[in-house]
């Protein structure tokens, strides 16, 4: 008891002593280790792109966007520095929403459109020739939504994931199956058949080199709710069967129905979501699944088909974090509505981008950015502030953040996301802040082939009393990663209560 009494002591002494060297918190975006001091780039009024020569008849990026009317969308091609409209290429339908996937010669695209909101039925795949720029109907049709296309190594299948049957109860999708379509013979088949209650996460299908495509999901109930932990499937193509089913025990992914304390009005639970990272390394076939309720990090090999590594990120403690933390009584905070996890991996495979946000009646209440080296999953770097997005750029140098602030400007707490900052990827250290105040909300869109631009979309509108968010502002502003310069392109207005649908797709495999 006395060495327990001297050692408290001891710690508060010296807790005392170092007082005048800790920085109070504040608002602003903090990095252990890093400083951040710099004044944010002035782009206040900045120029309009002028359009560049497109003279090799190559299609590297569409713009997708409302048509004028706003009967559905339509898809142009646009030149990669600037987002003007090619000239000479005319629109094509995209119908209400779609599905694309690009060959692996980025010759073909396959889009798979449906004409109205109310429902999936009526959808169709079209192939789109990107150096005629022609649309090409097939007899394939769909009543079901299809998330996700992948076309084959060859470049002349196509497969995806769509459920067999519905639950009458509640019309939830059962019995999914993997179908494949051969472009040449234009006929499609049934791969195989999943567990009945498996549920394609995001219908995604990664098409392995090994001949093999793997699929992550979970088992869903009726009700919408996960019953199980989830799986990989590994589905072999020449055999036609399920040749692995890795269970990742210990995750949680999806919608549960959690207890809570009682509430005054007697409430007893709530739904939660969550949703986990998913970085497939088809380089090393491994996949690296960041869980949305713990930090950790699950490894899956797709060669060995089997969980190599389930561990806790190993966080990186200053000296006087850990003494911060060992003097401040821990109080267990209240479980989100929504907790979701997004991942991205360096090229070389050694580090790992873990972004973690927790959102609470659709506000975001915290986010944590962190980097980690796959070998030993031990955490180098972090942010822990209101961040809204992240990317990697494709070189693997440098991290882009957009970071946010909660205002309250009509009666209620609202996130503007306007700051920009370019980071060295490992060290994020600050390498130039960028204050974008025309707009109120940033998101990234991609990167141009080159590399050399940024993508990020930008909207603003004005809250009306009995109306709601009206007069939409929505432009693209091109970031220039070589001379940090920001330019803002085909800005759109819209007195209506919804901004203009706008979207960039790349034209990658």
């Amino acid at each position: 008891m006395r060495r327990r009494t001297i050692l408290l002591s001891f710690l508060l002494f010296l807790a005392i002593a170092v007082a005048g060297v800790i920085v109070p918190a504040r608002r602003t975006l903090s990095v252990s280790p890093g400083v951040w001091y710099s004044q944010p780039v002035d782009v206040s009024a900045t120029n309009q792109a002028s359009v560049s020569n497109f003279t090799d008849g190559t299609i590297t990026l569409l713009s997708v966007t409302e048509k004028e009317n706003g009967a559905g969308l339509q898809a142009r091609p646009v030149d990669s520095a600037t987002l003007a409209n090619l000239p000479g290429y005319a629109p094509i339908n995209f119908g209400h929403h779609y599905t694309y996937a690009a060959s692996p010669d980025r010759k073909t695209l396959a889009v798979i459109t449906w004409p109205s909101g109310s429902d999936n039925a009526g959808g169709a795949l079209h192939l789109i020739d990107l150096k005629t720029w022609t649309a090409t109907p097939t007899d394939l049709h769909f009543d079901d939504y299809i998330g996700s296309l992948t076309f084959g190594a060859d470049g002349k299948t196509l497969y995806w994931t769509m459920p067999a049957t519905h639950d009458p109860a509640h019309g939830m999708s059962r019995d999914y199956q993997l179908y494949r379509y051969d472009l040449d013979s234009r006929q499609s088949s049934v791969v195989t058949q999943f567990p009945s209650s498996f549920m394609p996460w995001e219908q995604q299908t990664i098409l392995l080199s090994t001949g093999k495509v793997a699929i992550f999901g979970v088992p869903t109930d009726p009700n919408n709710l996960a019953e199980d932990a989830p799986h990989v499937l590994i589905v072999d193509l020449t055999r036609h069967s399920i040749t692995a089913d890795v269970q990742l025990d210990g995750m949680k992914a999806g919608q549960f129905h959690e207890n809570v304390t009682p509430s005054a009005q007697g409430e007893s639970g709530q739904y939660v979501m969550y949703n986990p990272g998913l970085v497939w390394d088809l380089e090393r076939n491994l996949l690296y699944v960041a869980h949305a309720d713990e930090d950790k990090v699950t490894v899956v090999d797709l060669v060995q088909q089997a969980v190599t590594q389930q561990t806790y990120i190993r966080p990186q403690h200053s000296f006087l974090e850990w003494l911060s933390a060992l003097l401040v009584l821990t109080v267990e905070a209240k479980g989100g509505p929504e907790m979701g996890t997004r991942a991205m991996l360096s090229r070389d495979g050694k580090r790992l981008y873990v972004f973690s946000q927790d959102t609470e009646a659709g506000l975001l209440r915290a986010t944590k950015l962190r980097v980690i080296s796959t070998n030993g999953m031990r955490e180098i770097n972090y942010i822990d502030d209101l961040l809204t997005d992240f990317t990697l750029t494709p070189d693997g140098k440098s991290l882009l953040v957009i970071k946010s602030e909660t205002v309250n400007l009509y009666g209620f707490d609202m996130i503007l996301s306007r700051d920009v900052y370019v980071l060295d990827a490992e060290t994020l250290q600050e390498r130039v802040h960028i204050r974008a105040n025309q707009f109120d909300d940033l998101w990234f869109g991609g990167f141009s082939p080159d590399g050399r631009y940024v993508y990020m979309k930008g909207t603003s509108a004005r809250w009306v009393d009995g109306s709601g968010w009206t007069d939409w502002r929505t432009a693209w502003q091109l970031l220039d990663l070589n001379s940090y310069h920001l330019t803002s392109v085909g800005e759109s207005v819209s007195s209506s209560t919804s901004y203009r649908y706008a979207t960039l797709l790349p034209i990658i495999p």
